[in-house]
């Protein structure tokens, strides 16, 4: 019996040893995988990992596998030391214009060390390997919210109904939306303070539609509207528009700017809509234009010949408004607008319009690095520029793309979605070409970019490349100088005969 018990524990021991004393492997576990950003087909796809083992992995390097895809990140992504227990987040550029609905992707993290702890500190150890997870990227829309309302003018003192719409511009849903509407300049009729309202579910290219009646009390109502909803992730945002509608008097003519948001430093064209909402027609118009003393913006011409407006219509007429570099804000220029009645009377009416003046985005190329230069023919140039946003404002949707002649071809993507940029922050982008032929060339590096107020903006930066033959120098010193050679020999061998005659007469 006791014997039949020692080998049941011998057994027993030896089946738990292993459990007991082997390490535990490495595993990498995808937690998350979400869209976090998009700009056309261009999206941003964030990976949320967490790893599981007994070692520290050192130098790991992050490779993103998508066949279904193509990744504009580029790879590897240096991740460094991963901890036992750390979660770990990747972001990946990803053109999504060939993504399938339902596609499979790779991570795989290498290692070429790790550190194992011993007491209170570490020992590095030699050891190499990979760390890899498998998932389904699931190309779930991804929903933008836009919202405008209408009529954009009211008359100061009578009750108006304005319909506000929340409209999905995107390709996926909003779901549960919650419209919380507050109203300046205006008293709302028949609602409480702020106006609360939404869906259940709010499907792309589909809208939301909310009747609101108020009596418009100064010359500008303000709706402020905040939108807070889930997307198909359950993922919660917040979004925050400020909308201004115009009141106008009694008369029922006003003049509107479109657009009304212009560049600082520059010489912008315009379009004045003259609006009239009156029950009489206007006849042989003529609009005088004249900025306040102290403004700095110049308005051409000054003044127009608009013709006749009719009861209820609009006529639009063109103007140039030149900012100065550094002037940022909202302005006012005002206008007279001269008209004859009914009678034939000369009347006149006068009035501002509003421009909103957007402060130059301050995006600049601050350095040029270019390797080799000269080029030699069929060798390889490095060209790299670093941008940096010298602004107080983040900058967003940077795009950047690399023009080159024929004679340069390019080794990489010629194109590059940074993103947004925060201020003061400075960026580098490569680009490698070859040189085939002879000459001097121009390579061109566009940028086009959005400030906060979604003006969008460019700068060009050009860059001269020589691309020479190789050095003639060069070329001799390789080659053997055969007449030099054969004459020396020649001569060796006279010498040679002289004196074996020499010795011969002796």
């Amino acid at each position: 019996m006791k014997k039949v018990l020692l080998i049941a524990m011998i057994v027993l021991l030896s089946s738990v040893n292993p459990l007991i004393f082997s390490s535990p492997d490495k595993v990498l576990v995808v937690t998350s995988v979400r869209w976090i950003r998009r700009s056309g087909d261009v999206r941003v796809l964030e990976i949320t990992t967490k790893y599981y083992g007994d070692k520290t992995v050192l130098n790991a390097k992050a490779y993103l596998d998508l066949p279904c895809g193509q990744i504009l990140t580029e790879q590897p992504v240096i991740v460094g030391s991963i901890d036992p227990g750390q979660i770990l987040k990747l972001v990946y550029a990803i053109n999504v214009s060939e993504l399938r609905e339902d596609c499979s992707a790779r991570l795989r993290i290498k290692y070429d060390s790790v550190a194992v702890r011993y007491g209170s500190g570490y020992k590095i150890e030699s050891e190499n390997g990979v760390l890899t997870a498998s998932f389904k990227i699931n190309l779930k829309g991804f929903p933008k919210c836009s919202v405008s309302i209408s009529p954009s003018v009211l008359v100061r003192g009578s009750t108006a109904t304005v319909t506000l719409l929340i409209y999905n511009n995107g390709d996926g849903s909003i779901v549960d939306p919650k419209i919380t509407v507050n109203v300046e300049g205006a008293t709302i009729v028949g609602e409480g303070t702020p106006i609360i309202f939404g869906t259940s579910k709010l499907n792309p290219s589909k809208l939301l539609a909310k009747n609101i009646t108020i009596i418009p009390l100064s010359s500008v109502v303000l709706f402020k509207i905040q939108v807070d909803y889930l997307n198909e992730d359950g993922e919660y945002s917040s979004e925050y528009y400020s909308i201004s509608l115009t009141a106008i008097s009694s008369t029922g003519i006003f003049i509107t700017a479109e657009p009304s948001k212009i560049k600082s430093g520059s010489l912008e064209k315009i379009k004045l809509k003259i609006w009239n909402l009156g029950s009489t027609r206007l006849k042989d118009a003529v609009l005088r234009i004249y900025t306040t003393t102290g403004s700095q913006l110049v308005v051409t011409p000054s003044v127009i010949d608009v013709g006749d407006i009719d009861s209820g219509e609009n006529v639009e007429v063109g103007v140039e408004v030149g900012v100065p570099r550094g002037l940022s804000g909202s302005y006012l220029i005002s206008y007279e607008l001269y008209y004859k009645s009914e009678d034939e009377s000369l009347v006149s009416i006068r009035g501002s319009f509003n421009v909103f003046v957007v402060e130059e985005a301050k995006l600049t190329v601050s350095s040029i690095e270019v390797v080799p230069q000269p080029v030699p023919v069929n060798g390889t140039v490095v060209v790299s520029i670093t941008i940096i946003n010298l602004g107080y404002k983040p900058l967003n949707e940077i795009n950047v793309t690399v023009n080159s002649p024929k004679s340069l071809k390019p080794l990489r993507k010629t194109y590059y979605f940074v993103g947004q940029l925060p201020s003061q922050s400075p960026m580098s982008i490569p680009s490698s070409f070859k040189a085939l032929e002879e000459g001097v060339y121009t390579i061109s590096f566009k940028i086009t970019y959005k400030d906060v107020y979604g003006v969008a903006w460019e700068t060009v930066r050009n860059i001269s490349i020589k691309v020479e033959k190789p050095s003639s120098t060069t070329v001799l010193t390789n080659k053997p100088n055969i007449p030099w050679l054969a004459l020396a020999v020649a001569l060796v061998l006279v010498l040679l005969v002289a004196v074996w005659w020499w010795r011969k007469r002796k």
